[in-house]
């Protein structure tokens, strides 16, 4: 047989054709069923990219998932500050050395610089735990209350040092960012066994499941900090959602909604139907 140019185009349609059939069906079998969770996200966690003006005839169109860390809760500093909000880069109040370990993480060599039986470690495929508008989102809150009240308290207490002076306004817009704007969904844990996962987390209104990667940042000290190592959430594969052409009317970068979320039989999430809501004006 000799292989030509119209053979050679019927078997990369065909290849195409495969491709698009083992696609469809994945997301037919994500789709089957009841769903593992289902969320009620806002305009607050879904943000239309950059792009969205340019493509907005465009069929891919596609929603940014956005989502926080809960950082270690500690006293504030004299000055008020202490830990708000962070994002994957940022410090976590739960994704310390134990649960590091239980993940698979090798740490026995990891704050010794020198060492060389120590190696830079490889991103760990697991699963993470969102949180909607949970304790989490709630302790940010507190905290951020909790600033404004400390600048307050040391102001009154100095009326005559203008050092004291009064709560700085910058203080006061990280506590309605966060209050009124901020992303309510948070990465507040981590396993390997979806069940126990599950078990542990059973508010499937509140609590879904996704797949995400998980890594370790080792940072060097000083002579007056020792060498440490902690983790980060490197990614949620669930970044973005697709928006349906009949739901584009209803979910925008400048409109406030609310959108039913669910996360599937292979925890990959799609919206499910939007409607508006007012926006806080900023």
């Amino acid at each position: 047989m000799i292989w030509t140019r119209h053979h050679t185009l019927a078997a990369g349609l065909a290849l195409i054709a495969a491709t698009n059939a083992i696609v469809l069906a994945g997301v037919a079998y994500n789709r089957s069923g009841e769903p593992d969770a289902q969320l009620r996200l806002t305009d607050r966690e879904l943000n239309a990219p950059y792009s969205w003006g340019f493509a907005k005839e465009n069929s891919g169109l596609a929603m940014q998932l956005k989502w926080s860390l809960p950082v270690p809760a500690r006293p504030p500093s004299d000055d008020g500050n202490e830990p708000g909000i962070a994002g994957p880069w940022g410090e976590s109040s739960w994704l310390d050395r134990a649960k590091l370990a239980e993940l698979g993480f090798d740490l026995s060599h990891a704050e010794r610089i020198d060492d060389e039986r120590y190696a830079e470690p490889l991103p760990r495929d697991v699963l993470l735990v969102l949180e909607l508008d949970g304790p989490a989102y709630r302790g940010a809150l507190v905290r951020a209350e909790r600033r404004i009240a400390a600048l307050e308290a040391k102001a009154a207490a100095q009326p005559n040092d203008r050092s004291a002076g009064s709560v700085p306004e910058w203080a006061r817009r990280m506590r309605d960012e966060l209050r009124d704007h901020a992303s309510r969904l948070y990465v507040v844990d981590a396993g390997l066994d979806r069940d126990r996962l599950r078990a542990k987390y059973a508010d499937r209104k509140r609590y879904a499941i996704a797949n995400g990667r998980v890594n370790v940042l080792r940072t060097y000290g000083t002579k007056y900090r020792r060498n440490e190592v902690r983790g980060y959430v490197e990614q949620v594969n669930v970044d973005e959602l697709n928006v349906p052409v009949e739901l584009r009317a209803t979910i925008g970068p400048d409109k406030g909604f609310e959108a039913v979320v669910s996360f599937g039989r292979r925890l990959e999430p799609w919206l499910v139907s939007a409607t508006p809501r007012p926006k806080v004006a900023r």
